[in-house]
């Protein structure tokens, strides 16, 4: 706050600093994965995220199909 007839004075520092955006998956036992991108996320990414940290793949050897 300023003094009646005077500037507010406004200082920021680091107007260009590196941004960082973080993905984490937690759970209660703790952290299951993190990702660190340089940039925005995007839905790209957030899907690239579930996709590669998150998915487990499915055991194709134990598949059964119904006869038909």
């Amino acid at each position: 706050m300023s003094p009646k007839g005077t500037r507010a004075l406004k200082y920021q520092n680091n107007l260009n600093a590196e941004r960082y955006s973080l993905i984490p998956a937690i759970l209660i036992y703790g952290m299951i994965a993190l990702t660190v991108l340089d940039n925005c996320v995007d839905r790209k990414d957030f899907k690239h995220f579930l996709k590669w940290h998150l998915h487990r793949p499915q055991n194709k050897g134990n598949v059964r199909t119904l006869p038909g």
